[in-house]
């Protein structure tokens, strides 16, 4: 199994469309966020630490949550994000949020006057079966065939 960041797609398309339907707001915001992902994923190398770091993260129910909420590429404000996620995750606190900001999986922006949060690294799991294991299967023939 692999595991990996990959950038929030959605995210990047959804602030682009958002840019010219709201020209005060959304292309401070697309710039500031742009900069951020790209710098990120400029640095960003995969490790074993990181292995068990995403594995960790997406493992947790209210940090798994929150990743996919984000993941389709809505654009909360800070506060009503907060509110949102107070109630749907049982036990949510900002120690969730806190913590995702910390290993860089969302970010904080402040653009005009206000606090959004997005999604700034998605998640990606890999797995692959041998082709040893492909070929068997296809060849054991548990059940005698009707046919024969």
């Amino acid at each position: 199994m692999d595991a990996y960041r990959i950038p929030p797609i959605k995210t990047i398309e959804k602030l682009k469309s958002f840019s010219s339907i709201y020209p005060k707001i959304y292309p401070e915001l697309e710039k500031q966020y742009t900069k951020e992902v790209s710098q990120f994923f400029r640095e960003y190398k995969k490790s074993l630490d990181e292995k068990i770091l995403l594995s960790n993260v997406i493992y947790n129910p209210s940090n798994s949550l929150i990743i996919s909420i984000l993941r389709s590429g809505v654009i909360f404000f800070k506060t009503e994000f907060e509110a949102f996620l107070d109630e749907r995750i049982h036990n949510f606190t900002p120690y969730n949020l806190e913590f995702l900001k910390q290993h860089q999986f969302v970010t904080e922006i402040n653009t005009e006057g206000e606090k959004f949060i997005l999604l700034k690294t998605d998640v990606k799991f890999e797995i692959t079966i041998p082709k040893y294991i492909i070929w068997r299967q296809k060849n054991d023939n548990l059940l005698p065939n009707p046919c024969d």
